[in-house]
């Protein structure tokens, strides 16, 4: 019976190394994405990013202007 035990365990050892070789040798052959180099430096994405963003707020702010009366009234103002 003991040795029994000691079969399947020397089994299961013999599994798990196995499984865990093939898993080690081929995940860094493995990507989820490709390395892409950015052509954008930080400062130019600050830029866009600052830009887009004013831009929206100047969309939004500037948009009662072009209201007329009854949305002003629709609007409860």
């Amino acid at each position: 019976m003991a040795t029994i035990k000691i079969e399947l365990l020397m089994a299961v050892k013999v599994k798990v190394i196995g499984f865990c070789l093939v898993l080690f040798i081929c995940i860094p052959k493995l990507e989820g994405q490709s390395h892409v180099k950015d052509t954008l430096t930080t400062w130019k994405t600050l830029a866009y990013d600052g830009a887009s963003a004013f831009g929206g707020l100047k969309y939004a702010y500037s948009r009662p202007f072009h209201w007329g009366k009854k949305d002003f009234l629709t609007a409860g103002a």
